[in-house]
């Protein structure tokens, strides 16, 4: 029996309609709402408009386009918060549930416009990608829950002020679709041979996501590499960090090594064709990316982050942020034993399916949705 009356009318906010991590988990909860626990639910984000609005669409979820809210000046981005609450106040919702800081504050600050009885926060990193900081405790004053997805999110919560009774930890919901392609055909499609070990990292290019140290790294390495040179794969959406990445590549002297595929729909085709999951971020809350490479059953060679090191476990070694010498280190010694890669490889996907599963995070979303509305 759902702990949720029928026809519950819930609002997934998102900070846009472009797909990240934050946006995939806020989507595979609408689904699970909707088609699980008979909500009516609307997903709802300002443009730009890219997979996340194609996905809703194949799903039959409604759709509710915000005007932009973000600014980093404080009165703009409180006027255009106020006019997405008179959008997302039209849909009457009972329940308003957001993702991503923009989204967060908006529905929280403005949730008396927006008209909805439970407003619930999502964390979906360690706090980082705070636009105007002094909108932030007001808002959050304002929420029923904040739902982080890690304890370094958790942990951001509780330096915000956030009480413990105010706090729920719900993990990311991974659910790897299949192959769209096969191994073969992405590595020709990549230019990359059979005999070459191929590490990727899913990640959108911007500066956070350090990969200006995982390029560095990736020289040393190939330094020292066999004759089958091992070959970077950076798939990501250009959020204003490719001409730099290329550059600096160019100037490492390893541009034949790196590939930018973009952004990347077939995410399982992708991760089959690769044999190393790498990931340089300098501040995480528990990354997508390192997520699917571990369900996919990949070794990933990553910085030491609290969030990465929750997903691949205590004992698992990792590299010290921007430390490319020894994320190179890391890299090396897998890509040098098949045997080790393979082994963490297994341990990966089987943490994956006793921790990430879609089904129990989703569940347990939920059940963060029932406490909310019973506050």
């Amino acid at each position: 029996m759902s702990p949720l009356p029928p026809g519950l009318r819930v609002a997934i906010v998102l900070g846009s309609l472009r797909l990240a991590g934050a946006e995939r988990q806020a989507l595979l909860l609408a689904r699970h709402l909707q088609h699980a626990h008979d909500a009516r639910v609307t997903v709802c984000g300002p443009p730009p408009e890219d997979a996340a609005a194609a996905w809703c669409r194949q799903q039959g979820i409604p759709l509710l386009r915000l005007p932009l809210f973000e600014s980093r000046r404080p009165w703009l981005c409180r006027l255009r918060m106020r006019r997405a609450a008179f959008h997302l106040r039209t849909l009457t919702p009972a329940v308003v549930a957001a993702f991503t800081w923009t989204a967060n504050v908006a529905v929280a600050r403005y949730r008396g416009t927006i008209g909805a009885s439970t407003v619930l926060w999502g964390q979906r990193d360690a706090g980082i990608n705070r636009l105007v900081p002094a909108l932030e405790s007001a808002a959050l004053a304002r929420v029923d829950l904040a739902v982080a997805n890690s304890p370094p999110a958790l942990d951001a919560l509780r330096a915000a002020g956030v009480a413990e009774a105010k706090l729920a930890l719900v993990p990311n919901a991974v659910e790897l679709p299949p192959p769209v392609a096969d191994r073969a055909a992405w590595r020709h499609r990549l230019g990359i041979t059979d005999e070459a070990v191929a590490g990727v990292m899913l990640a959108h290019l911007h500066a956070n996501k350090d990969h200006a140290t995982l390029l560095r790294a990736w020289a040393v390495l190939a330094r020292g590499a066999p004759a089958a040179d091992p070959v970077l794969i950076l798939a990501g959406r250009d959020d204003g960090g490719l001409a730099a990445l290329r550059a600096l590549a160019q100037e490492l002297g390893i541009a034949g090594l790196v590939r930018f595929p973009g952004a990347v729909d077939d995410i399982g085709g992708l991760l089959a064709a690769s044999d190393l999951g790498v990931f340089s971020s300098r501040s995480e809350g528990c990354p997508n990316g390192v997520l699917e490479a571990m369900a996919a059953g990949l070794a990933v060679a990553a910085t030491d982050l609290p969030g990465i090191r929750w997903a691949l476990g205590a004992e698992t070694p990792l590299a010290p942020p921007g430390d490319a010498v020894a994320l190179a280190a890391l890299a090396g010694r897998l890509i040098g034993d098949p045997t080790l890669r393979a082994a963490l490889g297994t341990r990966n996907r089987a943490a994956i399916a006793e921790r990430f599963a879609p089904l129990p995070a989703l569940e347990a979303y939920v059940a963060a949705i029932a406490r909310a509305s019973d506050r």
